[in-house]
Parts: structure tokens; sequence; C-alpha cells
């Protein structure tokens, strides 16, 4: 026999009031929690986000001083690049035997008259020479210019501004090399 079934609540009304009052402050609770949440995170997301785009641009700014200092050293290495090159020129010139720089050395101190020294020397990229001599008085000076003039191995020889007076002083000379179909 398949009985008439009725359910029989022993739970006095009261409680059961209190427990759907129960679940609906839990209800009120986790609303209020979650309202709260998302106006926390309305509030405090654009703040992080500034944040994070200013650390983002302090990043690229320290990177574009960076490339900025690059491009400094790699003018610079272009421009040490170029000296090399230069001097590197000069040097297969030099030996190629077209400028004999022992043989102008050469020339030069046997241009000195007696007394008379060869004090500085030196070549530039260009070619032209430089060279400095210690004289004692003009006489000496004078037969400098005269003996350099004889060699004919260079384009022009200036007589260069001396005192008129017995005493040490150097007098300098810049001096380019004839071409070899000058000579």
């Amino acid at each position: 026999m398949k009985g008439i079934s009725k359910e029989i609540n022993f739970i006095p009304d009261f409680m059961e009031k209190e427990k759907e009052q129960k679940k609906r402050m839990v209800k009120v609770a986790i609303l209020t929690t979650i309202f709260t949440l998302m106006c926390f995170a309305v509030y405090f997301i654009p703040d992080l986000q500034t944040e994070f785009m200013e650390a983002e641009l302090t990043s690229l700014e320290s990177r574009e001083k960076l490339m900025a200092d690059v491009k400094q050293i790699k003018d610079d290495l272009e421009d040490t690049e170029k000296k090399l090159n230069q001097k590197k020129s000069i040097i297969e010139e030099v030996s190629k035997g077209e400028v004999d720089i022992v043989f102008v050395l050469d020339k030069l101190t046997s241009a000195a008259p007696q007394n008379v020294k060869l004090s500085y020397f030196s070549t530039s990229d260009s070619g032209e020479i430089s060279a400095s001599y210690i004289i004692n008085n003009p006489v000496e000076g004078t037969k400098l210019v005269a003996n350099l003039r004889k060699f004919d191995i260079f384009e022009r020889v200036d007589m260069p501004s001396m005192p008129m007076v017995d005493r040490k002083t150097d007098i300098s000379f810049r001096l380019k090399l004839k071409s070899n179909k000058e000579k």
C-alpha cells in the first residue's frame, strides 16, 4: 500500500524564519563585499595603470639615452676609423717608396751648416713636412735656407722670420716635397 505521506515539520516557524533571515544576511554580505571590491577596483586600477605607464616611460627614456650614447660612440669610432685610414694610406705611401722619409731627413740634416741643429721634424697627413732648427745667428739661418733650396726637392723654401742678433733662436719651416713629375 502506497501510503500518503505527509511531511511533518517539528521545527517551529520562528526558527525557519531565522534560518531564512541568516541566508539573506549571508547573501547581502556577499553582495556588499562584491560591491565594495568593485568600487576599490574602479578607484585603484587607474592609479596602478598610471604607475605602470610612468615606469614604462622611465624605461623608454633610459633606453633613448643609451641609444644616444651608442650613437655618439659610433660617431667617435667612425672618426677614429677615418683618421686611421688616413694614417694607413700615408704608411702605404711611404712603404711604396713614394716618399722616402729617411732621404728627406738626411737632406734636412745635411742642409744645416756647422753648429746648426735640427730640433724637430714631422710629416702631416697631407704630406707636408715641418722642420725646426736651432741657429746661433742670422747668417746661419740664411745659409740653411740656401742649402735647402739647393737640394731642389721642395716646392718652395721661404725665409722664416728670425731676429737679426746673435743668439740661439728656433726657426721653423713648412715644406712640401715636389712631386716626381716636378723633379
